[in-house]
């Protein structure tokens, strides 16, 4: 048995117990061929069954360093890969590999994970091992410079934003709170991809429909790609059918006319939102949902603004750029009979499912005001049943885009089918993190792009029309 083992690897050893089998191979050989008179074998001699004991016990020996080193190996590459799962996991490849279907379908928890993995890896951080098998899961690279984020699907959004119109304001929150449990949850894509937690997601939609009142009763489509989007329109109003006698022709009619409304991608950004390095370190402040609620709330404002009053020239075409008009008495007043007029002014195939009033708040205080003949207010308030409140039977949405004084030129109040306006968002929601720019106050910006159109679908009969003084 050899003094010391070969320093090295268990390559090594290996080696070096070869060369001992060949001593035991030999003697083995030697012993076969050393025969007497008979044929007999003899065996080996006293000196050579010293050389095989110690052979036999020098193969034993590097056996079980062998043994002893491999299991080292195997833990040392284990702590190993736990150790560089962080600075290394972001410069592979996931799109290339494939994954079970337990772990495509990830849960919460991983996508969080991921989610606090992006942030880390843009400081140039380490991932913990709890963060890198995150993103291992679900196949996302933590390394890339931008990020999409998949928001809800048109189906999802729709749930919500009926959810959203049918609560009291001071109620929504609490009411949403456990829409998440509503929700559908498709697999997340490799790359650049994230189907986003949900504390980011509801941040930037929740706040989209909190800042912006065109989300809140608009038609949302979203398309996967942004190429024009156009949607045929048929005008057959001027045409009726026709009681006939016998033996007596139809006659003819009037065509109809065919139309196109067309929607764009126009790009919005949420300008950057500076975050103190301090605050990316600190694992306990929910920086995803602080991130989601300032997107929502900047990119609904803007969207907003471009939904109402949009020229439609390079920009959303807004849905006071597309109504109609309603003329009231007065340049400077608001009555009961102004809003009853601008009411029947729509058509009533129109004063169906999705037909309600839009106005800022200002007018809407105004609007509270007013009392009918009988001196009982026009306004319909529902907070006792806990329902959203309510005018002449119609729900009322809050839109501080449009115009807020009575005066001459002003739009004050719209009315009709609101759900007639469509809103087209393209794909994901971009977000990328500004590393130098804010350096020199060691904060990190972070910034959110959308692309998104709105325009209202009408065939020639207005569907909405707004008070104009």
């Amino acid at each position: 048995m050899p003094d010391t083992l070969p320093a090295g690897s268990a390559k090594a050893l290996r080696e070096e117990r070869a060369k001992v089998a060949a001593t035991i191979y030999a003697l083995r050989d030697k012993a076969n061929t050393k025969k007497d008179e008979r044929g007999v074998p003899v065996g080996l001699d006293a000196a050579e069954e010293e050389q095989w004991a110690k052979a036999n016990a020098d193969y034993n020996a590097f056996t079980r360093a062998i043994e002893q080193n491999e299991i080292a190996d195997r833990v040392t590459a284990d702590q190993k890969a736990a150790a560089d799962a962080a600075a290394r996991i972001g410069r592979d490849d996931f799109r290339g590999q494939s994954f079970g279907e337990s772990e495509l379908v990830a849960g919460e928890k991983n996508r969080s994970l991921a989610l606090a993995a992006w942030f880390k890896a843009q400081l140039d951080e380490d991932l913990t091992p709890e963060q890198a098998n995150a993103c291992r899961a679900i196949g996302f690279n933590p390394m890339r410079r931008e990020l999409a984020v998949g928001l809800y699907s048109t189906g999802d959004l729709q749930r919500l934003q009926q959810q959203f119109q049918n609560t009291p304001p001071s109620r929504a929150l609490d009411t949403l709170s456990d829409f998440r449990a509503t929700l559908s949850t498709g697999n997340p894509t490799g790359g650049g991809y994230l189907q986003a937690p949900e504390q980011l997601r509801r941040g930037v939609e929740l706040n989209m429909l909190y800042y912006g009142g065109m989300r809140q009763v608009s038609d949302t489509i979203r398309t996967a790609s942004g190429e024009p989007m156009s949607w045929l329109t048929a005008d057959d109003t001027t045409n009726t059918g026709v009681q006939l006698g016998e033996s007596t022709s139809f006659g003819s009619s009037v065509d109809f006319t065919l139309a196109k409304v067309l929607w764009s991608a126009y790009k919005f950004s949420s300008k950057p939102i500076l975050v103190p390095s301090e605050l990316l370190q600190d694992s306990v402040i929910d920086l995803p949902g602080m991130i989601g609620q300032m997107f929502g709330e900047r990119l609904g404002r803007i969207t907003n603004t471009k939904y109402t009053t949009g020229t439609g020239a390079a920009t959303p075409k807004g849905i006071i750029t597309c109504a109609g008009t309603f003329t009231p008495a007065s340049a400077t007043a608001l009555t009961f009979d102004d809003i009853l007029g601008l009411e029947h002014s729509i058509d009533p195939a129109y004063r169906t499912v999705g037909c309600g009033y839009m106005a800022h708040d200002t007018i809407l205080l105004a609007i509270r005001k007013l009392k009918d003949g009988m001196g009982q207010p026009i306004w319909q308030s529902n907070w006792q049943s806990g329902q959203p409140d309510r005018l002449n039977g119609y729900g009322v949405t809050l839109n501080q885009d449009m115009d807020s004084t009575i005066a001459s030129g002003k739009k004050t109040l719209l009315f009709g089918q609101l759900n007639r306006y469509k809103i087209r968002s393209v794909g994901e929601m971009r977000m990328y993190r500004l590393q130098e720019r804010y350096r020199d106050t060691d904060q990190d910006g972070f910034v959110a792009f959308i692309r998104e159109d709105g325009n209202l679908l009408t065939a020639g009969t207005a569907p909405v029309k707004y008070l104009s003084h």
